[in-house]
C-alpha cells in the first residue's frame, strides 16, 4: 500500500492494507496477479494469476469475509422477566447431540458491559441451529469470569480457557435497584463508590470436562502462573497429538500486541510457554485483540481478530467495529492480511462515524457501535474447515 503526501509517495510493503484516517492523505493499493496460494491468504487457490476463494471469503486476495444478512432472532439475547442482559462474545461448538453449544460472558444483575470486572460470569447456552437463537442452559462459572473460549481436546474433552477470579454468584454492582431501568445498562449509583480492585484479569484459567452438557468441570488452573499483565484474550487450538498452539495479547504503550503460546501437552500446565516475540509489529498504534484460531481443511492455521487502529482516532479507538485476519502454514510464522470485515475508513472521531451497520434478512439495518470478540462456527464438531457463521458482540 502507499500514501501520497506533500507531493511525495511513501510505500508500505506489509501484505495487509491497514489504512488510518488522516486528512490530506491519499492512500491506495498496488494490485498484481497472485503467484501462489499465500497470495490468496490461504483462503483460496491461485489459478492463472486469479484467486479462487473458499466459500466464506472473497476479494482480490480472499482477504474479505463475505457476511450475509442475518436474522434478528440469531445469536444469544437473554431476557429475564422482560429485563435485557448484556453479554460478551460467544464460543460455539457443535456437540455429539447435534446441538450447538455456546459459552458466553454475561453481566449479572442486568448491568451494562462496563461492569465486566465486577459482574461478569460465564453461561452455557444451546441452540438447534448454528445461528441461534441460543437459550441459556446453565451458569458455567460465577463472577468473576469472562472471555471464554472452548476447544475440543484430542480424546473427547471439552477444554475451556477463560479469565477468572471466582468470588461471587451475583457480583458487586446492582443495576435493578428500585426506580432503575434494569435493562442491561448501568446507571449512577449501581456500583460501589469505591474504585474496583479486581486485578485478577491477568489470571488465564483452563478447565475441562468429558460431557458437553456437564456442570462438573475440572478444578480451573492458571496456565500462565506468574504472569502479571492485562487480560490475555487467550485463544488456542489443540492438535490430535495433544500439543497446543495459541495466541495471547498484552496491553502495552502502543496498544494491544499479539504473541504466541505453545504447550507440548495441553493438560500439563508446566509445558505451557508464553513466547515474547511480537507477531504483528507493523500494526498501527492500537493493534489488535480478541483473537480466535482455527484450521482449514488443508491443515493451515488461521486467526481472526477485533482489528483496531489508533491514528486519527483521538480516543476510544478500541470501539472500532472492524475485524482482521491472519494465516500461517506452520503456526509459527504469520501473515496479517488486514481488514477482513467492516468499513476501514469509518471509525470513531472520523466523518464516517463509529460503528457498523448490520443488514438483517428482512431488509432492515441496525448500526452497532461495538462489534468485537469474534468466533467462527463450523458444520462439524472441530474448529476446522470453512466457517458457516460468526459470533460478535
Amino acid at each position: 500500500s502507499f500514501i501520497v503526501r506533500n507531493n511525495e509517495c511513501f510505500a508500505v510493503t506489509s501484505p495487509g492494507f491497514n489504512p488510518s484516517y488522516e486528512q490530506g492523505v491519499v492512500s491506495g493499493v498496488v494490485e498484481w496477479g497472485c503467484r501462489n496460494n499465500e497470495d490468496c491468504s490461504l483462503n483460496g487457490e491461485c489459478q492463472s494469476g486469479i484467486c479462487s476463494c473458499r466459500p466464506a471469503w472473497g476479494g482480490l486476495r480472499c482477504e474479505s469475509l463475505q457476511i450475509l444478512p442475518t436474522s434478528k432472532k440469531s445469536g444469544y439475547r437473554a431476557v429475564d422477566d422482560g429485563h435485557n442482559t448484556s453479554s460478551w462474545g460467544g464460543s460455539v461448538l457443535k456437540g455429539p447431540d447435534n446441538l450447538y453449544h455456546m459459552w458466553v460472558a454475561e453481566m449479572t444483575q442486568h448491568c451494562g458491559i462496563g461492569t465486566w470486572l465486577q459482574n461478569s460470569r460465564v453461561v452455557h447456552a444451546v441452540s438447534s441451529e448454528p445461528g441461534g437463537s441460543y437459550t441459556r442452559s446453565q451458569v458455567a462459572w460465577e463472577v468473576f469470569s469472562t472471555e471464554p473460549t472452548v476447544v475440543p481436546g484430542p480424546d473427547g474433552e471439552y477444554v475451556i480457557f477463560f479469565t477468572a477470579n471466582l468470588f461471587s454468584p451475583n457480583g458487586t454492582c446492582d443495576c435493578c435497584r428500585p426506580n432503575t431501568p434494569c435493562d442491561g445498562s448501568t446507571g449512577p449509583g449501581d456500583c460501589p463508590a469505591s474504585p474496583n480492585t479486581n486485578k485478577a484479569y491477568s489470571n488465564t484459567k483452563m478447565s475441562f470436562t468429558k460431557s458437553i452438557n456437564s456442570t462438573n468441570w475440572s478444578e480451573p488452573v492458571d496456565i500462565f502462573p506468574g504472569y502479571d499483565g492485562s487480560d490475555t484474550n487467550f485463544a488456542p487450538i489443540i492438535f490430535k497429538n495433544g500439543s497446543l498452539l495459541g495466541m495471547w495479547r498484552q496491553w502495552q504503550t502502543n496498544g494491544s500486541r499479539l504473541f504466541l503460546a505453545t504447550a507440548s501437552d495441553w493438560s500439563n500446565i508446566t509445558t505451557y510457554e508464553q513466547h515474547r516475540v511480537e507477531l504483528f509489529p507493523d500494526l498501527g498504534a492500537a493493534g489488535t485483540e480478541d483473537q480466535f484460531l482455527y484450521q482449514d481443511d488443508d491443515g493451515y492455521i488461521h486467526a481472526i481478530f477485533h482489528h483496531m487502529y489508533g491514528s486519527g482516532t483521538k480516543k476510544q479507538w478500541w470501539l472500532d467495529a472492524t475485524g482482521g485476519h491472519a494465516f500461517s502454514k506452520d503456526g509459527l510464522s504469520w501473515t496479517y492480511t488486514g481488514v477482513a470485515w467492516g468499513n476501514a475508513t469509518s471509525r470513531y472521531n472520523t466523518p464516517g462515524g463509529q460503528g457498523a451497520s448490520v443488514l438483517f434478512d428482512d431488509g432492515s439495518t441496525f448500526r452497532f457501535t461495538r462489534l468485537e470478540r469474534p468466533h467462527f462456527i463450523f458444520k462439524g464438531t472441530e474448529l476446522k474447515g470453512d466457517p458457516t457463521h460468526i459470533t460478535k458482540i
